[in-house]
């Protein structure tokens, strides 16, 4: 708390750079499905039924892997 009140905190931690944004999903977290392509249907059938793909949300969207957003 001292650092902070007498200013020696802020140059403290100036070496320390901020989180870079993603350039994979812009920093929303997420992307669009690779295996439906977003399109919520999987390339799979049955009885020339399309399924639903397993592998994202009903966005078609699923969480970025290359950041910890």
């Amino acid at each position: 708390m001292e650092w902070n009140e007498k200013g020696q905190l802020a140059e403290m931690l100036e070496e320390f750079k901020g989180r870079q944004k993603c350039t994979t999903c812009g920093d929303t977290g997420y992307t669009l499905c690779s295996s439906c392509r977003g399109g919520k249907k999987s390339p799979k059938t049955f009885h020339n039924t399309n399924l639903r793909c397993a592998f994202c949300d009903e966005n078609g969207i699923v969480p970025c892997k290359m950041c910890l957003c």
